[in-house]
């Protein structure tokens, strides 16, 4: 995708995260398995803690900072970490079949890092899924896929509210406990500050979309806001309490641990040493929802051996991203 031609090119006119992120799954699970033609995704929303799949709201926000100050709080379909958007930050997406390339960031990145260089800015990847500037992050990435459709979505800090990260967003403490340091939020930037000349974010917003609206082939799609299929998304899912605040309750906290691919948490529900129930909770970058494969350990007795030979069965770059069987296996059975 280094160059972006024959597409879709959608963007939302909505502000709310919970109407996006179904207009996100809608345009994944309902335009382009019919039409079979890559879609590119441009929105933003309005002050909004959007959380990974795979992470427990409470842990991860001071909520009562964000209810004081009305901030909305969304869970979105892939997995990472936790992030802060306002009207200065954009969001974007990339939908396509699924042809290996889950996992491979640069791929859809570069159309980015080619947007940014116009206006002499020299991004590039850094770690696994972001793009910095200068060492400094600009823009956070993660992805998920469904029924062979990868949907890759990302975003760039023009001029976000930066305070706003430290006030909304807490620290995981075995990230600290990790030496991971509290920089890994607090070292992000905004674009508008490395312009050569300066320009209001609804300009840069729209130099944005027209990038995309001048590449070879692109189709430009109105979006329906009465469309039944995306409400149906809104009401039941996005919008709900039960979709966001997901907590394991009637599960311990067996152990947690920060690796290079993430942060992980494993809780368990144990009588007479069977799993009775199982979740893994944190940060880390898995492409599909790690609860397909959950029945898997249930019934299964907490031994070494037994463990071992459940984890060799899955795919564990689907589900936990980088995190390894061995890293897995610490988590069931603490190094003594």
């Amino acid at each position: 995708m280094k160059t972006i031609n024959n597409f879709y090119l959608y963007v939302s006119e909505s502000n709310d995260p919970y109407y996006n992120l179904s207009l996100e799954e809608h345009l994944s699970k309902n335009i382009f398995p019919k039409n079979n033609v890559p879609i590119v995704f441009l929105w933003r929303n309005k002050n909004t803690i959007v959380i990974g799949k795979n992470q427990v709201a409470e842990f991860e926000i001071n909520l009562n900072n964000a209810i004081e100050d009305k901030v909305r709080i969304v869970k979105r379909l892939s997995g990472g970490g936790a992030v802060f958007h306002d009207l200065g930050n954009f969001c974007f997406s990339f939908i396509v079949e699924n042809k290996k390339q889950a996992g491979n960031y640069e791929l859809f990145l570069n159309p980015i890092i080619s947007f940014l260089k116009i206006y002499n800015i020299n991004a590039k990847l850094s770690s696994k899924n972001d793009l910095a500037v200068n060492d400094v992050k600009i823009s956070g990435n993660a992805q998920y896929v469904w029924n062979n459709v990868l949907v890759h979505h990302g975003t760039i800090l023009f001029d976000a509210c930066l305070p706003a990260i430290k006030k909304y967003l807490t620290v995981n403490p075995i990230k600290i406990q990790a030496k991971v340091q509290r920089s890994q939020i607090t070292s992000v930037d905004n674009i508008i500050n490395y312009l050569e000349t300066k320009i209001d974010t609804e300009n840069f917003f729209d130099k944005f979309i027209d990038y995309f609206k001048l590449q070879p082939g692109v189709a430009y799609k109105t979006i329906d806001k009465d469309n039944k299929l995306i409400n149906k998304i809104f009401k039941e899912k996005y919008a709900t309490k039960e979709w966001t605040f997901n907590h394991p309750y009637n599960l311990s906290k067996h152990n947690a641990e920060r690796f290079d691919g993430g942060t992980i948490t494993l809780w368990l529900n144990i009588e007479n040493d069977i799993i009775q129930k199982i979740l893994f909770e944190g940060d880390f970058l898995a492409t599909e929802d790690h609860s397909k494969m959950l029945d898997k350990f249930i019934n299964q007795k907490l031994e070494i051996n037994n463990i071992k030979s459940i984890l060799n069965e899955i795919d564990l770059q689907k589900y936990f991203g980088k995190i390894s069987s061995d890293e897995l296996l610490e988590l069931f059975f603490e190094k003594k």
